[in-house]
Parts: C-alpha cells; structure tokens; sequence
C-alpha cells in the first residue's frame, strides 16, 4: 500500500497500531520504489 501511495500514518491507523514506529517494523520498499521518491523529492536539482 506505501507504494501505491498511501502514506505512512493512514496505513499506521488501519493496521490499529497506536504508535507510527510499530508500523514502521513491518515495511519495506523496493528499490524502484526508494528511487522514484529521490527523484519526486523538491530539493532533487
């Protein structure tokens, strides 16, 4: 779901995690995905 673009804290409260950084435990991304937020970044000259 974080890569198809829903954001961190949204996907922390459907997953019923009181705290963001329990969320955090079970992500992951891909590569691709790591670079195309570089690249979407507003300070990327």
């Amino acid at each position: 779901m974080l890569e198809r673009g829903c954001d961190i804290f949204s996907l922390s409260k459907m997953m019923g995690h009181s705290d963001i950084k329990t969320t955090t435990i079970y992500l992951s991304a891909t590569t691709v995905h790591l670079q195309e937020q570089i690249v979407k970044h507003p300070l990327n000259f």
